[in-house]
């Protein structure tokens, strides 16, 4: 909790599916009056809200360009 009467909160939520695995990241700042009693924010009464997304596993590396490509790709006009 902040001098001011925010708070910095962060949630993570990791998710496997078919040999894939993908983690969720929620992350921002809010009054501790928007908090309710079942500990749930409204994205709207957030600040500064961070949402990202990672994946790894089988189909994330399949689709990952070799470096060669990614070098031909520099130097290719088409």
């Amino acid at each position: 909790m902040k001098p001011n009467g925010t708070m910095v909160i962060e949630a993570v939520k990791h998710i496997i599916v078919d040999k894939e695995e993908h983690t969720i990241k929620l992350s921002g700042i809010c009054r501790i009056e928007d908090v309710a009693s079942d500990n749930t924010v409204l994205s709207t009464q957030m600040a500064d809200l961070e949402l990202s997304k990672q994946s790894k596993g089988e189909v994330h590396d399949v689709n990952k360009r070799g470096w060669l490509n990614g070098l031909l790709d520099r130097f290719t006009p088409f």
